[in-house]
């Protein structure tokens, strides 16, 4: 989807545009909305332009977010504040969130973190602003560059924001500490086929005070054991990984200790569990480890075959 812009004249500030635009892979629609964001704002007595030049979605609300800026009435004068946050849903149209918004030229959505990213204004004092989708703006970091930010973007592979400056250089806006689910070691397969634990979704990883979800698929029989320990060394006496050949399952390993087991049952070959994290600062940075134990008839003489293992670490969104 598309929002606002400006049109540009000569020496003049630009006319603000407030329309949103659909494309279906085909062609442009224009989609009906009520109360849009104005393009004139009064502020300090004066009436100023409001520009709108970024959109974020926001998956984990299902909302389009936008953050505008005013102009004084010629251009050749810097604008210094913004004209407020507002929010679209196909349910309940444009609403206006905040009345604060930041100069900002592009904003970006973390899916990690559920927040959305500004990064400006122009000049020096560059900086990152946050989101979350309730209360106020919040300044993230201070950018140690000055001259502003052309292009904006999100990594979501490697759960960061990346930037690009007029001098040519590439930076990276990431949090301190991270939450993150990686590929430990893997499993064995049912029917060509490797069962996996994934987070439910991109922001559902173990974040100190929020709950850290995960799904395993495929379940061949919608049944699975999953394990979890903070150790990946040893299994009683025995080094891991541990082969469980000698259970009937060849090629299979046991990669993590099973300190604790929880019994899944799935739904369309696939099953989730959901871990509250406490909001307990001597968490962060701890490793937990996880296996899921699954049966899948007729994959060997056990009937059973393990996922890959995951490496999970408790992070902190702010």
């Amino acid at each position: 989807m598309l929002f606002g812009g400006g049109l540009y004249s000569g020496q003049s500030a630009p006319q603000g545009m407030n329309e949103l635009w659909d494309w279906d892979g085909t062609v442009w629609s224009l989609v009906p909305a009520n109360n849009p964001p104005p393009t004139l704002v009064v502020q300090n007595g004066t009436l100023n332009n409001a520009l709108y030049e970024t959109l974020a979605y926001d998956g984990r609300r299902d909302r389009l977010v936008v953050s505008g800026r005013m102009l004084y009435p010629r251009r050749t004068t810097i604008p210094v504040f913004g004209a407020g946050t507002w929010e679209w849903s196909a349910s309940t149209g444009w609403q206006e969130v905040l009345t604060t918004g930041y100069e900002a030229y592009n904003l970006v959505y973390d899916e990690r973190r559920s927040r959305c990213i500004a990064v400006g204004p122009w000049g020096s004092g560059v900086r990152a602003y946050e989101w979350s989708g309730t209360g106020a703006w919040t300044i993230g970091a201070v950018s140690p560059f000055q001259g502003g930010c052309r292009v904006l973007t999100y990594d979501s592979r490697r759960g960061r924001t990346l930037f690009a400056v007029p001098n040519g250089d590439y930076w990276a806006y990431v949090p301190t500490n991270p939450a993150t689910v990686d590929l430990h070691r893997t499993g064995c397969a049912a029917g060509g086929t490797v069962p996996t634990i994934l987070p439910t979704e991109p922001w559902t990883r173990p974040w100190l005070g929020e709950t850290y979800s995960i799904a395993v698929s495929p379940l061949p029989a919608n049944l699975a054991m999953l394990t979890a320990g903070f150790g990946d060394q040893q299994h009683g006496q025995q080094p891991l990984p541990m082969d469980l050949t000698p259970l009937g399952m060849p090629g299979c390993m046991l990669n993590i200790t099973p300190e604790t087991t929880v019994l899944l049952t799935g739904n369309n070959s696939r099953a989730t569990a959901n871990l509250p994290v406490p909001n307990t600062a001597s968490l962060l940075g701890q490793h937990l480890f996880q296996q899921a134990l699954v049966l899948a008839p007729g994959a060997n003489a056990a009937g059973l075959v393990v996922s890959d293992s995951v490496r999970a670490v408790v992070g902190r969104l702010n």
